[in-house]
């Protein structure tokens, strides 16, 4: 359900910008603000787990981390499809 939205959100960036968009651009600022987002969850869930004296939230912390990484690229990569098939729309327009 998320993806589908953040699809159609690509679809209408695409449309409403005129001309290509820089999608390059696009994906590496998502990497970037995942890699943020993800080492700072992964250090404050680590710390959350050492200060608690269980091992195993350290562990969950760097995992947690890693899938917000993830993730982000994964929705950056829809948004950018997204921005595709929206600036194909615009061709077809005009």
């Amino acid at each position: 359900m998320l993806g589908a939205l953040v699809f159609l959100i690509g679809v209408i960036y695409g449309y409403s910008n005129p001309g290509k968009e820089d999608r390059i651009g696009l994906l590496k600022k998502g990497v970037g603000i995942g890699l943020i987002l993800g080492m700072a969850i992964a250090v404050l869930s680590t710390l959350v787990g050492l200060l608690s004296r269980v091992f195993f939230f350290g562990i969950v912390g760097i995992g947690a981390g890693l899938g917000i990484l993830l993730s982000t690229v994964y929705f950056t990569v829809l948004f950018i499809l997204g921005t595709i098939v929206g600036d194909f729309i615009e061709g077809m327009k005009s």
